[in-house]
């Protein structure tokens, strides 16, 4: 299961690079232009990325909820866990980003701006584990341990971008 969203990943991005490349490379004179092959290489390549950025999150995310089976005896399967995990990646990369754009709209607290998004993302992925068939406990214990792991995820890469902000404005 998770090598088929790996490679729909990989397939997507390549597809999207693939054209748009195409697209902009016809745009050229005739003697700028990449044949064919070289079209393939560039977008494959510039597919990669993505797809080590979309499968490193999909681990982290996957090795979370492993972490949580673990710690609270719970015993998934792995099947289980990988499918808890891709979807909830999908639910990350879709409509989390909706409500978060939402939220950020109405609220201007930062701890309660966070805090309710925290609370969305234990209802969703309960929500998630439920449609799946978890147990209530199961569904909720890793609907906040994932809901946690999320939040520091995001907390680090916020900052990260601070210390990169704050060396930009010694030098």
């Amino acid at each position: 299961m998770l090598w088929i969203t790996l490679t729909a990943v990989f397939a997507i991005s390549f597809i999207l690079i693939y054209n748009f490349i195409k697209c902009e490379n016809n745009k050229e004179p005739y003697s700028e232009q990449m044949n064919a092959t070289m079209v393939v290489v560039v977008a494959a390549l510039l597919a990669l990325p993505i797809l080590v950025v979309v499968g490193a999150f999909t681990f982290a995310i996957i090795g979370s909820v492993s972490l949580i089976d673990i710690m609270f005896s719970l015993n998934l399967s792995t099947s289980q866990l990988v499918i808890l995990g891709v979807i909830f990646i999908i639910y990350l990369y879709t409509l989390d980003s909706l409500f978060e754009l939402t939220l950020k709209n109405f609220i201007k607290q930062v701890l309660l701006y966070t805090l309710l998004i925290f609370l969305v993302r234990v209802g969703a992925f309960y929500i998630i584990g439920s449609i799946i068939g978890l147990p209530k406990q199961t569904g909720l214990a890793i609907a906040i341990g994932v809901s946690v792991t999320v939040l520091l995820i995001e907390f680090l890469f916020k900052l990260r971008e601070k210390t990169v902000e704050d060396r930009a404005e010694k030098v």
